[in-house]
């Protein structure tokens, strides 16, 4: 995932391939929001959505964790789960 901010900097989500991307997507939400569902070992990010808009019912079967824009997310991958922590950005 490529991710464009407003302050025009930029940064790279994993593993980007070129040939896979989709069509930008503008955000207009206070919040990244991830679900997860519970596997062996922890739990496995499934759905990635830049908006809170109305969830299918499957969506909501899911777990969800939301992140604000601003700060840290630190993202990787252990044998059966994905480990996610957020770091609030410093005020100064």
């Amino acid at each position: 995932m490529m991710v464009h901010y407003q302050n025009g900097n930029r940064a790279c989500l994993g593993m980007c391939r070129l040939d896979w991307m989709d069509s930008p997507l503008s955000v207009c939400s206070t919040y990244l929001h991830m679900a997860a569902v519970r596997c062996q070992g922890g739990r496995q990010v499934v759905k990635v959505k830049a908006d809170a808009g109305p969830l299918s019912p499957e969506d909501q079967s899911h777990h969800w964790v939301r992140f604000p824009w601003s700060g840290t997310l630190d993202w990787w991958f252990v044998r059966t789960a994905a480990v996610i922590k957020y770091r609030p950005s410093l005020s100064v």
